[in-house]
């Protein structure tokens, strides 16, 4: 990855993981899941569950059970 490039992807990054980011229409309703979160050439995210649904993602890996992540998916 050329240095400007990753430059970009890092800054999109940012602006993602950002706390006052607000879901609009203008940014597809949704926050998209930065790139570190989806395993290069497979299906897979990564502590990913803020984000949706991810295009293309089929399995989510969740790193650490506590109680709010829990309770947010509503497992029992």
């Amino acid at each position: 990855m050329s240095s400007r490039k990753e430059n970009d992807v890092w800054k999109e990054a940012e602006t993602v993981e950002d706390r006052n980011f607000r879901a609009t229409k203008a940014n597809g309703g949704r926050r998209k899941a930065p790139f570190y979160k989806v395993l290069q050439g497979m299906p897979i995210a990564v502590d990913a569950f803020r984000y949706g649904e991810i295009p293309g993602v089929t399995a989510y890996f969740l790193t650490c059970a506590f109680i709010p992540f829990i309770i947010v998916l509503g497992i029992s």
